[in-house]
């Protein structure tokens, strides 16, 4: 019989078991437990040199000096040509978004806060970190923080969310190195993501991990830490030789399996009454997958179609505030009756075809488009929704645009949405976030500049994360924060998609 072993993914805990390393240790260099922050490169750990040193040293010797049990022999070592140390794969979950971001940089940010501005004021400035946090506009896909990031239990899912809007969330009250720092990380994190990685891309991850560990020094001369050598931060100088050996991981990590996980036993088992759990669980499981073939069913009979209704140009401009909005729809229907015509005529509201019909409004729309390196399905498409409804979830109102709308003239269809424009403030992106900085249009009379545009020349939706600077802010409602700040990021860690094309 022969057998066949592959990269082994798993979380620092069980690499160490699986090969037999010491606590604090490398399971794949020898570098020291003291030293895993030196800049200079470290040999392999290798079975066949293992074994030579079990051999030659005593059992102490090489637990001291090179962080090896002994008497624990690697399961691999029964099968020939496999060697556990070159197995051992990225774990993005555990080594990246858990381990570098959740459990150093942001309890660091915490402590550095504490030491240089002491306990009451560090506290404010905690606080209003929350605040911005809370404040951040809802977007498809995006984890609201109503509370910011203070939780009770932390999980996979809750460091993932919270690095999309972190980086905005503590420029202003941080240090630029601190900015630096998270902004090379989160370029590091995002990149090692992708579905694909050539060799210009490891350069860029090469450098983005240099950047990293330079700023990241403002944590050490401030005495919020006395060392980097941490083996889950040290695990990212592997990321590339492992890229190499394993092709790009394209977000392949334990979190597929906890996932697995978490919807067949842990929230099946939050919703049981914790005494004999496991029938209720079960039940449920049932229930759900009942529900799941329903959708199903429910969506081939065309029974969960979007809802609309049908208003004229008038009560729409009433409802939006636009008094304008016929002359829009002329401009919109001149734009699109010479959208082949090279030289076009100038628009002129006097002479331009007047829209006097009704227009069928939409409070959501589906868009399907190619996102391999986010969660997707067959063929790496994925599905968003966005919205633009009075009342979400039976609350605030959710506005994704400001309104999508369809109407026929005179044969045609034109499927069409409202948007607010906005410019860039500076060409090139901020060299601290290495996010665009944008800012609302408006016209000669500080009108907003309001447009209409066919769904078809939508590329993606934009998620925008206010500039704060350095001041407090009071609690506000994320779906007023397009509304009360006068510039904003164009967040670019929002999903891996957004990172890859802005």
């Amino acid at each position: 019989m022969v057998y066949g072993l592959g990269p082994y993914i798993a979380d620092y805990p069980e690499q160490i078991l699986l090969s037999g390393v010491v606590q604090n240790w490398c399971p794949r260099c020898l570098g020291h437990r003291k030293d895993l922050d030196s800049s200079q490169p470290c040999l392999h750990r290798h079975e066949a040199h293992t074994e030579l040193l079990i051999k030659q040293l005593t059992y102490k010797q090489a637990w001291d000096e090179y962080g090896i049990i002994a008497d624990l022999g690697p399961f691999t070592n029964d099968f020939p040509q496999v060697d556990i140390h070159e197995l051992l794969s990225p774990d993005i979950l555990h080594q990246i978004i858990k381990g570098t971001f959740k459990d150093h940089l942001v309890d660091w940010v915490g402590e550095y806060l504490l030491i240089t501005h002491g306990t009451h004021h560090a506290a404010e400035l905690m606080d209003d970190i929350d605040h911005r946090i809370a404040a951040v506009a809802p977007f498809t896909g995006l984890r609201r923080f109503p509370d910011g990031r203070g939780f009770w239990q932390w999980t996979g899912d809750d460091s993932k969310a919270l690095m999309k809007v972190y980086l905005a969330a503590i420029e202003g009250h941080v240090p630029q190195d601190v900015v630096c720092t998270f902004s090379a990380f989160l370029e590091f994190c995002y990149t090692v993501r992708c579905e694909a990685l050539t060799e210009d891309d490891l350069i860029k991850l090469q450098d983005a991990l240099d950047r990293f560990h330079q700023y990241q020094e403002i944590f050490k001369t401030t005495g919020v830490v006395s060392t980097f050598s941490l083996p889950r931060q040290h695990s990212l100088c592997h990321y590339i030789l492992l890229i190499r050996l394993f092709s790009a991981p394209n977000g392949l990590c334990s979190s597929i399996t906890k996932s697995k996980h978490i919807k067949a036993v842990k929230e099946p088992w939050r919703q049981s009454s914790r005494f004999d759990a496991l029938g209720q669980m079960l039940l449920t499981n049932q229930s759900l997958n009942k529900l799941a073939a329903a959708h199903i069913d429910f969506e081939a009979r065309g029974m969960l179609h979007g809802s609309c209704y049908v208003q004229n140009v008038h009560a729409l401009s009433l409802e939006l505030n636009l008094p304008h909005l016929p002359f829009m729809i002329q401009e919109f229907i001149h734009d699109q009756h010479y959208s082949e015509d090279p030289n076009p005529p100038e628009f002129d509201p006097a002479t331009a075809q007047v829209f006097l019909g009704n227009l069928t409004i939409f409070n959501s729309a589906a868009a399907s488009f190619h996102a391999p390196s986010d969660l997707s399905g067959m063929g790496g498409m994925r599905r968003k929704h966005i919205q633009a409804t009075p009342s979400w979830h039976v609350g605030e109102p959710r506005h994704d645009f400001l309104c999508l709308f369809s109407f026929d003239y005179p044969i045609s269809y034109y499927p069409c949405t409202i948007v607010h424009c906005y410019s860039y403030v500076h060409k090139e992106c901020d060299p601290d976030t290495g996010m665009y900085v944008v800012t609302p249009t408006t016209t000669g009379d500080d009108v907003p500049d309001v447009s209409i545009i066919h769904v078809d020349c939508i590329f993606h939706a934009a998620h925008l994360i206010p500039v704060y600077g350095p001041d407090f802010i009071p609690k506000i409602s994320p779906h007023n924060s397009y509304d009360m700040f006068h510039s904003y990021y164009v967040n670019r860690y929002a999903d891996h998609h957004t990172f890859e094309i802005v």
